[in-house]
This record gives structure tokens, sequence and C-alpha cells, in this order.
């Protein structure tokens, strides 16, 4: 039996009525599919807390580049000040 000889003499409507009846079957037996892991109840609280260090590791490192940021800044205008009292002082 090839692919489509089940749909043979069928309108569309009836085709789309036997194709959505069969999804429904697929999808109603996947909800039923237990997780093997007997650790299966913690999965969401491991994925939210590896979400939650993720994103705390990108705030800290945000604020190291922040803190860089302003200790380059310092320097130089600090640099600019020498330079500025060395030219003065020529």
């Amino acid at each position: 039996m090839g692919f489509g000889e089940d749909y043979q003499g069928m309108d569309d409507r009836q085709i789309l009525v036997e194709v959505a009846t069969r999804l429904k079957i697929v999808e109603e037996k996947v909800d039923h599919i237990q997780c093997p892991s007997p650790k299966c109840q913690d999965h969401e609280t491991r994925l939210t807390k590896l979400e939650q260090e993720k994103t705390t590791r990108k705030e800290n490192q945000n604020d190291r580049l922040l803190i860089w940021g302003i200790v380059a800044s310092v320097i130089m205008s600090a640099l600019a000040i020498v330079a500025t009292v060395a030219v003065a002082l020529m």
C-alpha cells in the first residue's frame, strides 16, 4: 500500500478530518510518554537554575566591562592632565 492510497476517493474535507484525527492520536501518545529519568521532576528546576546562572554570568561580565571602561577613562584623563602640565611647564 503506497502513500495516499488510504485517501483515494475522499474529498479534501474528508482527508483533512482524517489527517487531523491521526495527528490528535499521535499527540495523545506523545503526551503520555514518561521520562525514564528518576529525576524527571527535577528537570524544570534544573533548567531554571541553569538559566538564572547564565543570566547572572552575563550581568557579572557586563559589570566587569563597565568597571574596566571606567578605569581606562580615569587613566586616560590622568595622562591628559600630565601631558597638559608637561606642555605648560615647557
